[in-house]
């Protein structure tokens, strides 16, 4: 009868390792970007485009460096946690308001890029 409770208990372990992953922060190139409407940006000019898209990405690199060491920090909590020591899993910080900024701006910087494309504006170097 005892073998009957195997396969569900291997089951349920390996659900573990994917919602402990769950609750991780995510790397920036992993984050998701809001959804931003064009119409936001439409009635600027090219130079305000511009302007925008480089205050959009100079604010996305500061950024960037903080939530890529949250999430190198979860995965190595994780690691550990499952490896060694699960308390630490409790630790986990998950994204922050950080990260959520981070994902509004890639939507914004997406929108611009839209916005650019349709005006035929000049290309513009991010910051």
């Amino acid at each position: 009868m005892r073998h009957n409770l195997l396969p569900v208990n291997l089951r349920l372990l390996s659900i573990v390792p994917v919602l402990l992953l769950a609750g991780c922060a995510q790397s920036s190139q992993d984050i998701v970007a809001k959804p931003v409407p064009q119409s936001s940006y439409q009635d600027y000019e090219c130079a305000k485009i511009a302007t925008e898209m480089q205050r959009v990405s100079a604010r996305m690199n500061e950024l960037k460096g903080w939530v890529d060491e949250q999430a190198d920090d979860d995965r190595l909590m994780t690691t550990v946690g499952i490896a060694a020591f699960p308390p630490l899993l409790f630790f986990l910080k998950g994204d922050t308001v950080q990260a959520d900024e981070y994902a509004q701006l890639k939507g914004e910087y997406a929108a611009l890029q839209a916005v650019s494309a349709q005006k035929q504006c000049p290309a513009v170097n991010p910051a």
